[in-house]
């Protein structure tokens, strides 16, 4: 069985919140003590002291449990940088196509040969290429055995994923030609175990697996603003382009 994560801020809370409730109570109920019976002003200290505190620990109890939610979503979005999930890349799309409609400096992508990437944003990619626009994209080797399996595992023609890496290929040459700098364009295959499909689009990236029996455009996605998730991404893509181990610059088709 996992262990549960101890959330030590929430114990605190929870430990002082009782401590005040205790002393809140024991005050508000020695005004009935033979003691207090001739200090009326005393009993009327005492028992207000002793409601304040019963009614705001109470009070934190009840708002801590939503609070502590509300700090764990804030961090998530503010300090990770998660903003969206979705059902399906598909359906990411609809998120990232509107940056990519923005995009000034970088895009940087992880993928198999982005077939429908290349129908649908073709045009405006040449476009954004000619004033600058950075493009350095990884794909597995054509004839990489992963590829076969992977062609497999979608259902696919024997050498479609194959080809459309090989089109991908011809498409980044293309590019080239029409960008101020060629070597701003660049395209490189790697031989090993496929990455999960990454696209970053200037500060912003979007992520998703490869799963068994599922067309990419089908599976879970996640998108992340500028912050922790972001430099994590975005680094690891770095290291993997430097690589010479792992990544080689594709030939031209």
């Amino acid at each position: 069985m996992p262990r549960k994560k101890i959330n030590l801020e929430a114990i605190s809370t929870k430990i002082i919140s009782y401590i005040c409730l205790f002393f809140g109570v024991t005050l508000a109920t020695a005004i009935f003590f033979p003691f207090f019976k001739d200090f009326d002003n005393l009993k009327s200290l005492l028992l207000g002291v002793g409601c304040s505190l019963i009614a705001s620990s109470i009070v934190v109890l009840i708002t801590s449990k939503y609070t502590f939610r509300y700090n764990k979503v804030k961090d998530l979005t503010e300090d990770w940088g998660l903003y969206g999930i979705y059902k399906s890349r598909q359906e990411m799309n609809n998120d990232s196509n509107i940056e990519l409609s923005k995009v000034k400096k970088n895009l940087d992508i992880i993928a198999w040969g982005l077939a429908g990437f290349r129908s649908i944003h073709g045009d405006l990619i040449a476009e954004k290429v000619s004033k600058g626009l950075k493009i350095r994209i990884l794909c597995p080797e054509p004839n990489s055995p992963y590829v076969a399996t992977r062609s497999r595992e979608e259902g696919s023609a024997e050498k479609q994923i194959s080809q459309n890496i090989m089109d991908l290929t011809k498409w980044v040459f293309e590019l080239r030609i029409k960008a101020p700098n060629q070597d701003d364009v660049a395209i490189k295959y790697y031989n090993a175990l496929p990455q999960e499909h990454y696209m970053r689009v200037d500060n912003n990236v979007y992520i998703g697996p490869y799963q068994y029996k599922k067309l990419s455009q089908q599976t879970i996605s996640f998108s992340f603003k500028y912050g922790q998730l972001y430099k994590i991404y975005t680094s690891y893509f770095d290291k993997l382009w430097d690589d010479e181990t792992f990544s080689q610059p594709a030939e031209k088709v």
